[in-house]
Order: structure tokens, then sequence, then C-alpha cells
């Protein structure tokens, strides 16, 4: 931060996040908010929380500075979060030809050795979000269950976050 206002010249900077107007996405922003304050000396940070349309209209329209949203992955796979992740515009304005590269090669070249698509994916998270900062995942979210022992037949996505009840039955 120090260096950004040097080069700069200035003495502060103000930024604000965009995120939808649910309790979680209050918290954690509430959270960055007080956590970029802390860290980064002369950073102010204010929060503008709207309905998620208007929160997925803003952030296509790119009305923002910075954007919190969630996602959910579609399928069990790390391409699922490297190369899609919920990251805002990233096929039209994320311009890095070695991250694309890399899932390229997770793709085609190394689709079949998973030893080697494990490390040009690595490449790739570390690059999008290490390296460049185009997108930062803040947490990982996470369900926990309890089940009866006489419900059977209850079925949760891989991911955890999806209850099938088509085949369910209740034992007596």
């Amino acid at each position: 931060m120090a260096l950004a206002k040097k080069q700069l010249g200035i003495k502060s900077a103000s930024i604000q996040i965009l995120a939808a107007d649910t309790p979680e996405a209050k918290q954690v922003v509430e959270y960055l908010q007080a956590e970029y304050e802390k860290n980064l000396p002369g950073l102010h940070v204010t929060i503008h929380q709207v309905p998620l349309k208007q929160r997925l209209r803003m952030t296509t329209a790119y009305n923002f500075d910075f954007v919190y949203g969630t996602w959910a992955p579609d399928f069990a796979d790390p391409i699922n979060f490297i190369g899609d992740g919920g990251a805002y515009h990233l096929d039209s304005d994320y311009k890095n030809k070695t991250y694309w590269n890399d899932l390229k090669e997770a793709r085609g070249k190394y689709a079949t050795d998973s030893t080697e698509r494990y490390q040009v994916l690595k490449n790739a998270e570390q690059q999008v979000v290490q390296r460049d900062a185009f997108m930062a995942p803040v947490f990982q979210g996470a369900n926990a269950y309890l089940q009866n022992p006489k419900v059977k037949g209850l079925a949760v996505s891989p991911y955890g976050t999806t209850l099938f009840y088509r085949n369910v039955k209740i034992n007596s």
C-alpha cells in the first residue's frame, strides 16, 4: 500500500465493495472492510449492498470497484474452480496467456495425466490468484447435515450443497 500511494502520489484511497443484501454477504464484506482498513493504512472502504438481481446487473455492467459474490461448483474438478470459479468477466477481461495456456493443456494435452494436469492447474491458480490477483477466493463454504438413521436414500451432491430427496424412504 505504501508503494502504491507513493507511485500514485496520494496519501489515501477509497474503494467500494459491491455485494448482495443477504445476511451472509453483509458479514463477509464487513469483515473484508475491517481487514482492508486495518492492514492497508490510508485505504477507506465503503460497502454497497443491493438485491442480488441488481448486484448481478451492476457486475455485468462493470459498475463496481470490487465485487463480492458467491458461487458453487458445477462439477467436482479443480478446473471448475480455476477456470470459472464465479470470477466475473474472466473470459473477456483476463488476458494472461500463461493462464489460458495452462487451462488449455489441462483440458487437452494433460487430460489423462493426473500428475501433469494437477501441476498446470496449480500454475494457473497461482497466476490468476497470487500473481495477478484477478480474483481472490475468500472462503470455501460447507454444510453439515444430521440425518436420522430411519431416513434412507437421501443423496448429497458431491459438493455438499444440494440434497436430493427423490429416493428418500423413512423406515419405522
